[in-house]
Parts: structure tokens; C-alpha cells; sequence
């Protein structure tokens, strides 16, 4: 058995073609949502180290969709215009390619546009009174289980009481019999566990050399393989072999089950419908939106009408952009047409506001879990996701991830195969066919609507709680079913995402929640922190509670582990030396799963990242900043929503100046920004705040002369009205976040 280790959604190892500014053409982080900031005056600043991250990629892949008024789709005599008139502001040729299911047109340029020339296509096709609007036609990337099958022990997903789903007790209600699942997705590869299942599906790539099978669309939704070489899909991309990431989703949603081999499916009499959209280097957002209408039952020019209309559709795919309307469009298509749309949360570690197509509305979006009960490390987050499924987590061992049916190809399909593979791109399969269980006759023929609302009624929290948004919790297949829904004690843990904590002049801890009233403040420490130089609050170990990381004033550094019913255990993380040192406490890498120290050396100006490895010690510091730094007051956040932690810095000048993460580490290129003017000399105990405002909300508390304290909340690309927290703070010491 192999592993296979598909691409994750937005990593470094998926970048198979390049960005575009607003709204890249490929599956990359997008920096601030496509929105352009000001960069500041130079003057003098400390010295940083760069990473080496790379915002924009190569070329661009020049592709976009153009939606007309009703009078432009009727005569191409508007359409003619708008793109003449890009044409010659451009100097480029703009072809017409063909009509998508939305009704829009896909448009392509004849050579490859870097980003601000991307940005004036789009202003000059939006400058034609004809245009409804102008989007990237963006490329997609994968996002990448008591039977007697040979592999069921490995399907610790389905059954381990912990972090499984508990399928089994619901197959006694319904085995998805009558269902259909449209896989969109690399198509799918001949296999004996998925004998009998599959339909005649649908290859709905429109490129030839994409395709890879000589004639683009066509009825053949077989996987020709999605490998590159060197260089094919962007300059700095790598090669890599096919991954058969359809074939494994589909073997999670209907393998045969009971027939002594293999692996068991999750809806074992449900019927596959393969649509083929990711081929060579991705998928376009054009190719899946029709294959989404299409895999619902509607019409798509150019095709014949699907006689087997999907109840569920799975897209384990997407990127890290804005839900697209041609998206929106689809979607809402196909779940006024009954079908439930499930979609993959994404794994840069970021939240999943970020990513599309889960960002969209009418998606069931889903996050992923391990074996352990945790988030993922890897999964996306927040507001966004609706319920947890298994993902896998195959850094300890390769049985910890998801088994399913695959193929041995490096390039073309070879023999069949089974192999194990993590991501939200096989949670998301878990929850589809738990999805089609509930819509098949025997489950009760629920609506999409209300599959959402059972699967959420359902779900049981993760084995530990997620403090970064999770949804309403793993997906439960026997309660989702049966109705029974296991008991679980309600956590009680001292202190919440976002609770506003500090100390007062007695040594008294008090948390005052989303407020700063002291009618409502709880007690957490009865003594003793007047000893301290500074306390953050901050999920140290990864358990989902929320813990304290505290400086002692003679130099000491402490971790209060949080229990899951109130109170904290000591232990000592840093025995001296820690007294010139101011800190802040953050997940300064995207997708690290536990969070690391910013420290700033007063005496040398020096800024250091110290590591947090296993959730409790730290590890090897490495330099972030080699000088300037001593006179700054330095916070940490996600100030531009970009999923990237960054420095918020209080110069002596009374500025606030934005350094931005690049997300592995070091610092973006363009980085600095001015995004505070003046007045900030006045202000003091300066701390950042991550969910104060509510979930996934980001910035500063700041006490002024008259122990006043302000919150002020980051929109992105400036700051919200400061909000009054309350008066007399003089006496407080208030925790960063």
C-alpha cells in the first residue's frame, strides 16, 4: 500500500501556475483579499530579515469570465466593443472562447499579464456599459475512511469512539441506497472496489492540453492523470506525479463494502456520478461551475443533460481567493435544484473566510480532524466552517491518515491500488456521504437544507475543543441518523477566545470577557501577579483552552496550562535571562499548530521568533530582526485578513507601522507601511486582541493618560471607530492575545 500525499490547498507545493493581483489565477494565498495598501515614505527603520516568500507568483494564466447585460448575450455587437476597446488599451489580443452554464463568457488574452496589467483588463472591461461584471476564470486545485473488508481495522475514521464518525451504527437506518454523488474532481480511475458504483459521468475540462485526452469535453470522465513536469504549470512550480484524488474521494463515499476487500464506504449502496474538472496544473473556475450545474441536472451548451441528477455534489478542490459569482452562481443552482453542496474547508492553516469554494454561501463547509480529536493542524477554521470531519494527520505515522481506493500510475492510471492521504480534501468525502445517506429514501429524503441543519444538530464536539472555530463539531453519522445524540459535560475553561484578562494592583486575575464591565468580571487569580512584567493569553499547547504565558519581573517564563473545567497548572518554560525581553505570543508561521514567542532584546535592539515544537517547551530561537527594534512596542495580528500573521509596531515618533508576515516565517517584500499616523506616544499598555469583536476579528487594546481604555478593531485595510472598553484601567495590566 502507498501513501499518497496529495498537494494541500494554497501550499507551497500546490503552486502550479501563477497569481494574479485581485484575485490570482491559481490556488495561492491572496494577500489582503486583492486590495491594494499604501505603502509608506522611506525613512529610518529597523532592520528585518526577509523571508523567502513569494507573494505573486509567475505569469499569469490570462483567463477571465465577463458576465453581459441581456442585450450584449443577444447581439455580440456590445461584446465586440468591450473587448476592442481592452484590445487596443492594452495592446494585446482578447479572444472570446465560450458561453458558460451562468450565461457568462470565458475570454482569454494571447499572451501572459503580470498583475497591474491584469487589474487594467479587468477596469477596462468594467468601464463597458455592456459589463456586469469581470472575474479571473481562476484555476483550482485539489484540496488534498462490522464490514469484512480486508483495510476496515485501518478506518479509524469511521468507527474509533474518539475521533471517528461512528458510521457504523448508521447503516442499521440507511446505506445511501438511491442516492447519487457527483466526485467534481480529477475524474476517477477503474477499480474493483468501486465495481458497480460508478456512472457514466462527464469530462468537463474545455482545454485540450489540460484535458490531456486529445479532445477536451467529451463523456468520458476517466482520470488521464493530473502530473506536470518541471516548469509546466509556472516557472517556480516542480514536477509531480498524478495523485487519483478523485478515485480516493469517491472510494470514502461509496466503496463496495462487505465484499472482504478493500475498504468500506461511508454510503456503500450510494452511486458515484464522476465530473472531471482538475486535470493538468488544476481546474478552472469556468469548467467547475459548469460541472456543478451540470452534475445537478441542468443544462450546459454543448452537452447532453445528465440522466442522473446528484443529490450530493463534493468539490474537494479550491483556492485562496473571494467566492467567485460564477461560483455563487452554480452553487445556488444546483441547491434550488435539491442538491447538498459540500465543500472542502482548505489546509493553509488560515481561516476559511479565505478560501473558495467554502467561503461561498450554500456550501457545507468542512474542516478537518485527526486521530488525536484535534483540528488538524493543517485545516482551516473560523466562522466559515460548519461541521469537522476526518482528515488525517499522517506526521506521526501513515496509519493516521485516510485509506481508500487509488491507483499506482506515476502519470497515466496503472493498476489499482489503496492508499492512505490527509486533508479537508477527505474530510469533505465523510461528510458527503453522510449526506447521502440522510437524502436516500431510507434516510428520510431530507432537503439540502435540512441535511445541514441535522448534520450540525448532531455533532459532537472534537475530542478537544477548537478555539479557533470549528463549526458545530465532528460530524456524528449515528446521531446525524438515529437521532441520538451521545451526552457530553459542557467545558468550563477560565478564560475564551477573545476574553479580555488582566491584573490589577492587589495581584488579583480577573476576566472580563467581551466587555470591560467589572459587573460581569470573573475572579481566575486570587494572588500573586503584581509579580509579573507581562502576561499573554494564548492556546500554548494546541487543546483547544485557552492558556497564559507569563514574565515574571526577575526574568522568569511560565506557562499556565488551562483545565477544561476552570483553573491552571504551572510549569516553568524559561528559567532566567527573560528580563530584557518583551514579548508577544502568536502563530507567527501560517498553518503552525502551535503558537511561538516574538521577543524583542532591549539592550541590543535584536528581534527574535522562538519556537514552540510540541506544545509545551520551546525550541531553537532564530533572529527575525537583526537591529532597530528597542524602542518599538511590538504587537502581532492578522491586520490585513490576509491569513498571514503580522507586526503592528508603536514607533517613538508616536506612529504605528504595519510589518507583514509573509507566512513562513520572516517578513513579505513591500512589508512596511505607515497605518497609524501620530498620537500613539500618549498611549500605553498597547496589546493586541484576536476575537475580542467576535470571531476572527483582530486589534488593539491601548490605555490613555487618563486610564481610559480603547479597543480599536483592524478592517483590513484600516482601523474601525475605536470602541470605549471602560475608565479607570490605570491600576491594570492588560493581557496581549
Amino acid at each position: 500500500m502507498s501513501v499518497l500525499r496529495l498537494p494541500r490547498l494554497f501550499s507551497g507545493a500546490a503552486v502550479l501556475c501563477a497569481a494574479v493581483l485581485a484575485g490570482g489565477l491559481v490556488a495561492v494565498p491572496v494577500e489582503a483579499a486583492g486590495k491594494v495598501l499604501p505603502v509608506a515614505a522611506e525613512e529610518a527603520a529597523p532592520a528585518v530579515l526577509t523571508g523567502a516568500g513569494n507573494d505573486d507568483g509567475g505569469p499569469a494564466a490570462g483567463r477571465f469570465i465577463v458576465k453581459f447585460k441581456e442585450r450584449a448575450v443577444r447581439s455580440s455587437a456590445g461584446r465586440s466593443r468591450a473587448y476592442g476597446l481592452t484590445a487596443k488599451a492594452l495592446r494585446v489580443s482578447v479572444e472570446e472562447i465560450r458561453r458558460t452554464a451562468t450565461g457568462a463568457h470565458v475570454v482569454a488574452v494571447d499572451e501572459p499579464l503580470d498583475g497591474e496589467q491584469a487589474e487594467r483588463l479587468v477596469s477596462a472591461l468594467e468601464a463597458s456599459p455592456d459589463v456586469v461584471y469581470v472575474e479571473p476564470d481562476r484555476l483550482m486545485q485539489p484540496a488534498a475512511l462490522a464490514p469484512d473488508d480486508a483495510l476496515y481495522g485501518q478506518q479509524w475514521n469511521l468507527k474509533e469512539e474518539r475521533a471517528g464518525m461512528r458510521v457504523p451504527g448508521a447503516w442499521d437506518v440507511s446505506t445511501g441506497d438511491g442516492a447519487v454523488v457527483a466526485i467534481v474532481d480529477t475524474g476517477i480511475t477503474e477499480h474493483s472496489d468501486l465495481a458497480g458504483k460508478v456512472l457514466p459521468g462527464y469530462d468537463m475540462i474545455a482545454d485540450v492540453e489540460m484535458a490531456r485526452d486529445g479532445n477536451g469535453r467529451d463523456a468520458d470522465a476517466r482520470d488521464e492523470g493530473d502530473w506536470y513536469g518541471d516548469g509546466e504549470c509556472g516557472a517556480d512550480a516542480g514536477g509531480g506525479n498524478s495523485s487519483w484524488h478523485g478515485t480516493h474521494v469517491a472510494g470514502t463515499v461509496a466503496a463496495v463494502t462487505g465484499n472482504g476487500k478493500g475498504v468500506a464506504g461511508i454510503a456503500p449502496d450510494a452511486q458515484i456520478l464522476p465530473v472531471r474538472v482538475l486535470g493538468a496544473c488544476g481546474g478552472f473556475t469556468s469548467d467547475i461551475s459548469d460541472a456543478i450545474i451540470w452534475a445537478a441536472g441542468g443544462d450546459v451548451a454543448g452537452t447532453p443533460v445528465n440522466p442522473y441528477p446528484a443529490q450530493v455534489i463534493n468539490l474537494s478542490l479550491g483556492g485562496g481567493w473571494r467566492c467567485s459569482a460564477t461560483t455563487q452562481e452554480a452553487i445556488n443552482y444546483a441547491v434550488s435544484a435539491g442538491a447538498a453542496v459540500v465543500a472542502a474547508a482548505g489546509n493553509e492553516g488560515i481561516d476559511a473566510a479565505e478560501s473558495s469554494p467554502a467561503n461561498c454561501n450554500n456550501v457545507i463547509a468542512v474542516g478537518a480532524s485527526a486521530r488525536d480529536g484535534k483540528r488538524a493542524h493543517y485545516s482551516n477554521y473560523g466562522s466559515r466552517i460548519d461541521v469537522m470531519a476526518p482528515g488525517g494527520d499522517m506526521a506521526a505515522a501513515q496509519a493516521n491518515g485516510i485509506v481508500s481506493t487509488s491507483n499506482a500510475g506515476e502519470t497515466g492510471p496503472g493498476a489499482e491500488q489503496y492508499a492512505h492521504a490527509e486533508g479537508t480534501s477527505m474530510a469533505a468525502p465523510h461528510v458527503a456521504g453522510v449526506a447521502a445517506l440522510l437524502m436516500s429514501p431510507a434516510g428520510g429524503g431530507l432537503s439540502p437544507a435540512d441535511v445541514e441543519k441535522r448534520l450540525k444538530a448532531t455533532a459532537r464536539p472534537l475530542a478537544t475543543a477548537c478555539s479557533l472555530g470549528c463549526g458545530a463539531g465532528l460530524v456524528d453519522a449515528t446521531a446525524a441518523l438515529t437521532g441520538a445524540v451521545p451526552a457530553t459535560q459542557p467545558a468550563t475553561p477560565s478564560i475564551r477566545p477573545g476574553d479580555l484578562v488582566a491584573f490589577d494592583r492587589e495581584g488579583q486575575l480577573w476576566n472580563y470577557g467581551k466587555s470591560g464591565s467589572s459587573a460581569t468580571r470573573k475572579l481566575i487569580g486570587r494572588s500573586g501577579w503584581t509579580t509579573m512584567d507581562e502576561i499573554h493569553t494564548a492556546d500554548w499547547n494546541d487543546d483547544g483552552y485557552v492558556d497564559i504565558i507569563a514574565k515574571t519581573k526577575a526574568g522568569q517564563l511560565y506557562f499556565y496550562k488551562a483545565a477544561r473545567t476552570g483553573g491552571f497548572s504551572r510549569s516553568l518554560i524559561g528559567g532566567s535571562g527573560w528580563a530584557p525581553l518583551d514579548l508577544t505570543v502568536t502563530r507567527w508561521r501560517s498553518g503552525d499548530e502551535y503558537p511561538s514567542i516574538l521577543a524583542k532584546d532591549t539592550r541590543n535592539g535584536r528581534l527574535y521568533v522562538y519556537g514552540n515544537a510540541s506544545g509545551s517547551t520551546l525550541s531553537s530561537r532564530y533572529v527575525l530582526g537583526s537591529s532597530g527594534w528597542a524602542d518599538y512596542v511590538l504587537t502581532a495580528m492578522d491586520w490585513d485578513k490576509d491569513g498571514r500573521r503580522d507586526i503592528v509596531a508603536k514607533t517613538p515618533a508616536g506612529q504605528l507601522k504595519l510589518y507583514r508576515g509573509d507566512g513562513t516565517g520572516g517578513f513579505a517584500s513591500g512589508f512596511r507601511m505607515i497605518i497609524g499616523s501620530s498620537g500613539w506616544n500618549g498611549m500605553r499598555n498597547i496589546v493586541s486582541s484576536n476575537g475580542f469583536g467576535g470571531t476572527g476579528t483582530n486589534g488593539l487594546f491601548a490605555r490613555d493618560s487618563k486610564g481610559t481604555l480603547w479597543y480599536y478593531q483592524a478592517n483590513r485595510s484600516s482601523w474601525a471607530k475605536r470602541t470605549l472598553v471602560g475608565t479607570g484601567w490605570s491600576s491594570y495590566h492588560v493581557a496581549g492575545q
